[in-house]
């Protein structure tokens, strides 16, 4: 357990997110979620925090889950692929719903560089250090303005939208966190790319990448994925760079290729549901006719498109 909250299990994480609902503490596990009104009913349900459920005791959760009928119809997450629980313990914890969701690639810190990282990117990671510097700001609240300006640039020309967009706000608070880290790769004085990291135990989580379109050209993040690698080597034990993007995106994107090219290894994360209050559930599929969809749950289908 951890005895100072970080990272996503810190409640400033939770509070970032009230945009999209009402942040909850549970009691038993530590774990931070958001409490939704249903859309066009009375009743509310429970969303995990973007992107990961994280607890202190995940023993704790199914306990803290199942007193929760009277609030909520379900709860739904992506439990943190690097919390220590067991296949057991988010099977206890829902029984409805358990799927692979995607593969994460990480980095175990305690390898030599050039067993990480993969001949092909450490020669592009090279060539792009000549072009462009990397800097790990001591605080990186300070670089808000310019972080927020690469990434409202980076948010419109992918089309994020929804909890995945975060606002300012939303990344001051972020920034602010005990473990928030930032990269910035810079062309002389201009930013043209930026990470923001979030660090939990052992376990740096690569959380956001914002880049304006000279990055590209610049090949900036090869110069940012190595700059990370050496930063974070005896501070942490391994670095989690996430999945592709999308649900069950294939391995064989081109986002999931350069990402193997950094990693040692995968960990799967699950995208895991419970039913909490089964006649509340019923009751709103049944009005909605939304009994079809493998969405869960279903009457929230196509929300974050």
């Amino acid at each position: 357990m951890s005895r100072d909250p970080t990272g996503y299990l810190h409640p400033a994480y939770a509070q970032s997110l009230t945009e999209f609902g009402l942040p909850v503490k549970l009691p038993r596990s530590g774990a931070w979620y958001l409490k939704r009104k249903i859309p066009g009913f009375d009743e509310y349900d429970g969303m995990g925090c973007y992107p990961f459920l994280v607890c202190d005791d995940w023993s704790a959760l199914a306990a803290d889950l199942q007193e929760l009928e009277v609030d909520l119809v379900s709860f739904a997450a992506v439990p943190d692929p690097f919390g220590d629980h067991t296949l057991s313990d988010l099977e206890t914890a829902f029984p409805d719903v358990l799927t692979l969701f995607k593969k994460h690639h990480f980095a175990d810190l305690a390898m030599p560089i050039e067993t990480i990282v993969t001949a092909n990117h450490l020669k592009r990671a090279a060539k792009a250090r000549q072009r462009v510097s990397v800097e790990f700001p001591a605080r990186p609240i300070d670089h808000l303005d310019e972080w927020f300006d690469l990434f409202a640039e980076f948010r419109e020309r992918l089309g994020i939208r929804g909890i995945r967009g975060f606002s300012r706000d939303s990344l001051r608070r972020q920034l602010e966190i005990p473990g928030a880290s930032m990269s910035v790769a810079r062309r002389g004085k201009e930013a043209v790319s930026a990470h923001i990291q979030l660090v939990h135990n052992d376990t740096v989580y690569a959380h956001l990448a914002a880049s304006n379109h000279k990055a590209r050209a610049l090949s900036a993040d090869y110069a940012l994925y190595l700059e990370e690698l050496l930063f974070f080597s005896g501070r942490a034990r391994r670095i989690n760079w996430g999945g592709s993007a999308g649900v069950a995106a294939d391995a064989e994107s081109d986002l999931g290729i350069f990402k193997r090219g950094w990693a040692t290894a995968t960990r799967p994360a699950y995208f895991a549901g419970r039913i909490i209050n089964r006649q509340k559930f019923d009751r709103i599929v049944n009005a909605l006719n939304c009994g079809g969809h493998s969405y869960f749950p279903p009457y929230r289908h196509g929300e974050f498109d």
